[in-house]
Formats: C-alpha cells, sequence, structure tokens
C-alpha cells in the first residue's frame, strides 16, 4: 500500500486494501493515511477514511495525519477533510506541537480556520512555549494572525506582540494592540514595554502607531530608561523625533541622572543631538558622575558633535 501511496496510485491502494490493513504502520510508524495526508492526495485520503483508517494513529514522532496534512499546498483542502473524518485537532506530536501551530507556521488559512472551528486549542504551547498565536508572527502571516485574533481564547498575545516589535512587523504588533493588549504593554524583571523596543531597534513605524495608540510616550523601563533615551543612544532621528512630537519630555532622566541629549553625545548620533537641542535639551545638565553630554562626546572623539553640544552650552549661559 505504501507504494501505491506514493505514486498517487488510487488503484493500487484499493487493490492493497482489499487484501490488507488500512491502518498498517510502515518504517517509522507511518501509515497510509499520513502519507496520503503528506502528499496532498485527496481522493487517497478520502478513500483510506472511507474504508476505516484511523485518523488519530501517530508515527513514531507522535505526528497524525492532521500534522503531515498542513505540509502540501492544498492544506486547506486537507484538514477539513481529515476533520470531517474524525482527525482529534489536538493531538500533538513529540515536540507537543498541535496541528494549529503547523498550520499556521505554514501559513494556510482555510486549514487554521477549520482547526479552530473543530475546536483546535489555542493556548496550546510546543515545547519551546510557542503557540498558534506566535507561530504565525514568526513566519510572518497575517492573514493566519487575523483567523486567530478573532476567534479569541489566546493567552498570549504580549509575547506575540513582543516578537512582533523585535522583528519588526509593525502591522501584526498593532493588530495584535487593537485586539485588547495594553498599548503599555511591558514584559520583563524589570519590565520593558513595547514602545522601549521599537525606539532601540528603530521601528518608527510601530513606535508612531503605538503614539498614535495612546502609548505612554516617557514610559519607564530598567533604570528608569524611557523610550526617548534609547532611540537617542541608537541614533534613530525618525523615533526621536516621533517621541517629542507625542510629547515626551526632552530632559528626562535615568537613575544615573542620563538624558536623552548625553546618551546621542556618548554614541555620536549627531543627527539626535541636534533634533534634542532644537526641542530644547539641556546641554548644561549634569549626569550622577557630575558629567556634561559634551564630556561624552569628547571622551569617544565625537568631534562634530562636540562641538555642536560647547556651542548650544555658550548660548544656554549667555541667556
Amino acid at each position: 500500500m505504501r507504494e501505491g501511496v506514493g505514486q498517487g496510485d488510487l488503484a493500487a491502494v484499493k487493490a492493497a486494501a482489499r487484501v490488507g490493513d488500512v491502518d498498517e504502520r510502515f518504517d517509522d510508524g507511518l501509515t497510509a493515511l499520513i502519507l496520503a495526508a503528506y502528499s496532498g492526495n485527496v481522493e487517497i485520503v478520502r478513500f483510506l477514511l472511507e474504508s476505516g483508517a484511523n485518523p488519530n494513529v501517530q508515527n513514531d514522532d507522535g505526528e497524525t495525519c492532521l500534522v503531515s496534512g498542513t505540509a502540501p499546498e492544498n492544506a486547506d483542502e486537507i484538514i477539513p477533510l481529515l476533520l470531517a473524518g474524525g482527525a482529534d485537532p489536538n493531538l500533538r506530536d513529540s515536540q507537543d506541537r498541535s496541528p494549529l501551530v503547523w498550520a499556521a507556521l505554514q501559513g494556510h488559512v482555510g486549514a487554521t480556520s477549520a482547526l479552530v472551528k473543530a475546536g483546535a486549542d489555542l493556548s496550546a504551547r510546543d515545547k519551546e512555549g510557542v503557540t498558534a498565536l506566535a507561530a504565525a508572527v514568526v513566519s510572518g502571516h497575517g492573514d493566519i494572525l487575523d483567523v486567530l485574533l478573532a476567534a479569541g481564547g489566546t493567552t498570549d498575545r504580549g509575547k506575540a506582540a513582543m516578537i512582533a516589535v523585535n522583528g519588526e512587523k509593525p502591522e501584526m504588533v498593532l493588530k495584535i494592540v487593537d485586539s485588547g493588549l495594553s498599548v503599555d504593554y511591558a514584559e520583563g524583571d524589570p519590565p520593558s514595554a513595547l514602545l522601549h523596543y521599537a525606539a532601540l531597534y528603530g521601528h518608527v513605524d510601530t513606535a508612531r502607531g503605538l503614539l498614535k495608540r495612546g502609548a505612554t510616550a516617557d514610559i519607564l523601563g530598567r533604570d528608569d530608561t524611557a523610550p526617548l533615551g534609547l532611540a537617542a543612544y541608537a541614533g534613530h532621528v525618525d523615533v526621536v523625533r516621533a517621541l517629542l512630537e507625542a510629547g515626551a519630555e526632552v530632559d528626562h532622566v535615568t537613575a544615573m541622572k542620563g538624558s536623552a541629549l548625553r546618551a546621542a553625545a556618548e554614541t555620536g548620533a549627531r543627527g539626535c543631538v541636534e533634533v534634542l537641542l532644537a526641542a530644547g535639551a539641556d546641554p548644561l545638565l549634569k549626569d550622577k558622575w557630575d558629567k556634561l553630554p559634551v564630556n561624552y562626546a569628547t571622551e569617544n572623539g565625537h568631534v562634530a558633535v562636540a562641538e555642536l553640544l560647547t556651542a548650544a552650552a555658550g548660548e544656554r549661559k549667555s541667556r
């Protein structure tokens, strides 16, 4: 029977089924149904189910026909057929990965919808802690994300949003926020918010989207660090502008009394220094070590930035 399935020969499969066990296990615990689902052969899958094949047999890796059925391009047709034949949507493989996670990774919208409708557990996590929602984000399938968010019942919106913000997927971040996640969602100890990561990595579209939805521009993270300081340190001028436009405090200082201007001076982010100075940043603001922003620019060899700060400090003193 295995040869008939492999060749897509329905007649050969029918002949083998008349004299053999339709659930015969081949190498690695594979069955004809698992192989047929993997190859996407609808006619053979239908025949095997009608002939009494058990859709819940697992191979040596714990994979059922539902897992293998997420592989072919026509998975949107194969998965509903298997579910109608009695396949359990919540049987997981040896990695605890469910058919729903596999469908999300492969980007099969119809298969995902069918699994959700059949009662697939949206909160199921594999051994790495990945859920279907996280899998959709990792693989970049926005249409799958839509299906899962609409289904509700997901418990890892925060983790998925963090994956999206770190992966520069602004549309996904904002979809998840719009589905009910707090725009100021943060995690870690001490916690860092979505806006912190958008600022640090220079994802201006994400930052603008979060700010437009009411994100706290000066939300504090580790050592009282605000997004503005992170963006300035990393040299992301567009994010610095966006944060200032949203009302971020230009002279906010961290627990070490370091300002965004000091952060930009330290790394030589001239564009950020110019924007911050234009917004009124104080070049005479000293940190915990009684040092000015210009001191950091000088120490690190950022000559042009040091000149800007020296001139700005002179102007400030003369007022």
